[in-house]
């Protein structure tokens, strides 16, 4: 009977995952482990540490009521293993890069996106792709790295707009085919401090969406639209996680995080002197 049980458990802990969190093995992985393990401990804790007047009252009739009740403790268990094990949700702290550079000041080449909204800038969860420990660079896209050649600017300022100074800012994002480096060569991934005027300046490439529409009951995830991850933290230890996005891309409408914020995570794109600008102004 306890076998019945745990394997029911284990069922629609998976069901239930999948149904929030779609196709992710991670999740799924430590929603089963989780589940096994209190399984285990509860058999321990039931076979050596009950009297025996206790183990008798657990082999009464009624012990199909007490295992419904148990699986749906361990059900519920299990999937909070299984969300918070999901790397989608997770922000990490932002490491504490030494200054090592002084990079000549930014020249803005266009406006800030007028659709920005007001206050603070959204924060966003890191995503799957995160790895702290980047170079302090400005060009940070590889020689012959797939994507067009474009250089994303902005600035760092407060909520009264004034300028943040000696911030660093840390942008990761994939390659113009939709690929991350996650080998370890930081291509498409660098810090940098914001200058006396809080303006930044990196040299990259066009990132492209990428993955396959995965639905689930909250959406369909696991399918991006073109995005840079984005990583703040000040002086005085103020943070921001967050994502910006391209207008016009047509993985838009079925980008989950995308239907989220919508225009507040716009950049502003241009061509100037044919080059690639994109600019977004970082509120904190």
């Amino acid at each position: 009977m306890k076998t019945i049980f745990f394997v029911l458990t284990v069922l629609v802990s998976c069901a239930a995952l999948y149904l929030l969190e779609g196709t992710n093995a991670q999740a799924i992985f430590f929603a089963v482990l989780a589940t096994v393990l209190i399984y285990l401990v509860f058999g321990f804790v039931q076979k050596h540490r009950l009297s025996k007047a206790l183990r008798s009252e657990l082999t009464k009739p009624n012990i199909w009521r007490r295992n419904v009740v148990f699986g749906g403790m361990v059900t519920g268990l299990a999937l909070y293993a299984g969300w918070i094990a999901n790397a989608r949700v997770r922000v990490a702290s932002m490491p504490t890069y030494p200054k090592q550079r002084s990079l000549p000041p930014v020249d803005l080449k266009l406006s800030a996106p007028s659709l920005v909204r007001k206050g603070r800038t959204l924060a966003t969860p890191d995503g799957p792709f995160y790895f702290s420990g980047t170079p302090e660079a400005r060009d940070i896209a590889a020689t012959q790295t797939p994507g067009q050649p474009m250089v994303f600017q902005g600035r760092v300022v407060d909520e009264q707009m004034q300028p943040i100074p000696e911030a660093v800012i840390e942008i990761w994002h994939a390659n113009g085919d939709g690929d991350y480096d996650i080998s370890g060569g930081n291509n498409c991934r660098g810090h940098q401090f914001t200058d006396e005027n809080g303006c930044f300046e990196f040299s990259t490439v066009m990132p492209m969406g990428y993955g396959e529409p995965t639905k689930s009951i909250t959406g369909i995830i696991d399918y991006r639209a073109a995005h840079i991850h984005v990583k703040i933290l000040t002086q005085t230890g103020a943070e921001l996680t967050t994502q910006v996005f391209f207008p016009d891309d047509p993985r838009n409408p079925t980008d989950m995080l995308y239907d989220t914020f919508k225009d507040a995570l716009f950049v502003n794109v241009a061509d100037i002197d044919d080059a690639l600008y994109a600019r977004f102004d970082f509120v904190l």
